[in-house]
């Protein structure tokens, strides 16, 4: 089996602390003596299942030395396993991208191949490999593959996916309203989409042909000659959205993605007023909060349920349950040109 791990988001909604030139998956957010980034304990999470040359790392050119340097404090011998978009596009060109530049290196059809984000938290990563094996079985037998978590709460940045009994996918919903999420839990079919996919690589090929040709058709050199020019698509809306092919292998577990700080105070360890706190900080009467800072000191008084970052230029503050809309500000920041504050 082949691991495909993606890594060249930007990481929008962890700004500040997750900026332009380095995002959200290379930062290095916990407490002292867990050194990790996000992107190092998902590689770290299949060296059980795959051997060191099985493992490729996907990514933008210019983040090519930070991926480099954190594979290198794995492993040494991973720093080389890396495949380099030209531009930074969406899911669909870069996993196209990384099967072409496996078929370059003479990867049969028939090897099946595991695509992950690099920004995700597993409560039980044990049961986590035992369910890819199961989906290594069923992508065997001519399925693509998603994987999939019971959702809970009614998260609205999340995508959902509708199941039958027999586990194969009827519907997609891309974050629905807040409404609907509450009754995609009561109906009990709807999973959240985990975004992990797995697959027989000629399997891929015969159901991209039929939905998306525009990606299948090139070969590995001349996909990076036009790779500016693709469309940004997400795979789901190029394929698993379209293809009847599917499956999906239901993780029992807590499964989030890391995309907002809301998600980083939740799977985060907690004092005893419920706070989150990293780095120089002194609360009074503070609780439920996720506070971070560096040199500088923060203190607090009597606040609840509040999101405080610094970084040597940046102080945001910010409500719990609403950090999803940190990409406003980022959005903001880039209509004013504030280019260096992103």
């Amino acid at each position: 089996m082949k691991i495909l791990i993606l890594a060249g988001g930007s990481g929008t909604r962890l700004w500040p602390t997750s900026r332009e030139s380095s995002p959200k998956q290379f930062l290095k957010l916990g407490k002292e003596g867990d050194n990790s980034s996000f992107f190092q304990k998902t590689v770290r999470r299949f060296l059980p299942l795959a051997s060191k040359e099985d493992i490729w790392s996907i990514t933008h050119e210019k983040y090519a030395a930070i991926l480099q340097e954190q594979l290198r404090e794995i492993d040494p011998s991973l720093e080389s396993q890396m495949i380099l978009e030209p531009e930074r596009k969406n899911t669909a060109p870069a996993i196209v991208l990384a099967l072409k530049f496996l078929e370059e290196k003479k990867v049969s059809q028939e090897e099946v191949v595991l695509v992950a984000s690099s920004d995700h938290f597993l409560s039980d990563e044990k049961q986590f490999l035992e369910k890819v094996m199961v989906a290594r079985q069923l992508a065997y037998q001519g399925k693509l593959v998603m994987l999939a978590a019971r959702p809970t709460k009614p998260e609205t940045g999340y995508g959902y996916i509708k199941i039958n009994k027999t586990g194969d996918v009827e519907a997609f919903v891309e974050k629905p309203s807040k409404e609907l999420a509450q009754g995609f839990i009561k109906d009990g079919s709807y999973l959240w989409n985990c975004g992990i996919f797995v697959f027989k690589i000629e399997t891929f090929w015969k159901e991209l042909k039929i939905h998306y040709p525009l990606l299948a058709s090139l070969s590995y050199q001349e996909l990076v000659q036009v790779f500016s020019s693709l469309p940004s698509i997400s795979i789901d809306y190029a394929l698993m959205e379209k293809t009847k092919n599917s499956a999906a292998v239901v993780l029992d577990l807590v499964w989030l993605d890391i995309g907002s700080w809301d998600s980083v105070f939740e799977v985060s360890e907690k004092d005893s007023n419920s706070n989150v706190k990293i780095g120089n900080v002194l609360d009074i009467d503070t609780k439920n909060s996720l506070i971070i800072g560096g040199k500088k000191l923060i203190s607090t008084v009597g606040l609840e349920d509040m999101v405080i970052i610094e970084t040597d230029d940046i102080l945001f503050i910010g409500k719990r349950g609403e950090s999803q809309r940190v990409k406003m500000v980022v959005e903001e920041l880039k209509k004013q040109k504030r280019e260096q504050d992103v």
